[in-house]
């Protein structure tokens, strides 16, 4: 029997192999849904469910199923399908089955939801829908999960966790982390291509000539300006 994605993660971290079928080139969301409410239904059997929804579930089928679970935080049925996606995440074999949990958790969980996407958005396969997950989470518990995965991610991964704190940067913390932090160890080239996101979110250019801002800030700063600089000059 193939074991929980997740615990392969626990153990490897971003070097866990697991099964990754395909993503559907075709979407069919009456599918997905009715496969995600057999699994509210029985949520012992959910990861045969989002396993089965997964098949047929692109990112627009995904968009359109989750618009119909908003407004549903104070509705009984919620928390049946939040039982089924969370028995998903962290029992499903397959990375689009925990893919799919993922969007359906950060849409409808909380709090205690934050460690195991933390866990998962680590893995490059998993990054976008579970960085995502912990961004749309209510609890301000998803954002500092966000900047402690600056720090365990790289490339393309680490653009997508920095792409998701933008819409937190009026927190003083994901501000100074965005301007400090972000681009430490990331290469040449993904620093070049996220810097005037950062750099039009952030007020670089006075934190680069603050000396109250601190040395690592004022760095952070710079490279930013100079990164800018050189993406406008086709360098």
């Amino acid at each position: 029997m193939s074991r929980p994605v997740l615990d392969l993660v626990r153990e490897k971290g971003a070097y866990a192999l697991f099964p990754g079928a395909s993503d559907p080139a075709t979407g069919d969301a009456a599918r997905t849904r009715a496969a995600l409410d057999r699994a509210a239904a029985h949520p012992e059997r959910a990861a045969d469910a989002y396993s089965d929804a997964a098949t047929t579930c692109t990112l627009e089928a995904l968009d359109e199923v989750l618009a119909g679970f908003r407004g549903w935080r104070l509705i009984g049925r919620r928390g049946r399908h939040l039982a089924a996606a969370r028995t998903a995440l962290r029992t499903a074999p397959t990375a689009p089955a925990v893919r799919l949990a993922a969007a359906v958790v950060g849409e409808l969980g909380e709090r205690e939801d934050v460690a195991d996407l933390e866990t998962l958005a680590a893995h490059p396969e998993l990054t976008l829908h579970c960085a995502t997950a912990l961004a749309n989470l209510r609890s301000q518990d998803g954002r500092a999960a966000l900047l402690r995965l600056l720090h365990r991610t790289a490339g393309a991964e680490r653009i997508v966790v920095i792409d998701r704190l933008l819409a937190f940067v009026t927190l003083p913390a994901v501000r100074l982390a965005l301007v400090r932090d972000a681009l430490a160890g990331l290469d040449e080239s993904s620093a070049r291509e996220i810097a005037p996101a950062i750099a039009e979110a952030c007020d670089v250019r006075s934190a680069a000539g603050d000396p109250s801002a601190g040395a690592e800030v004022r760095a952070g700063a710079r490279r930013i300006l100079e990164l800018c600089s050189a993406a406008d000059s086709g360098a």
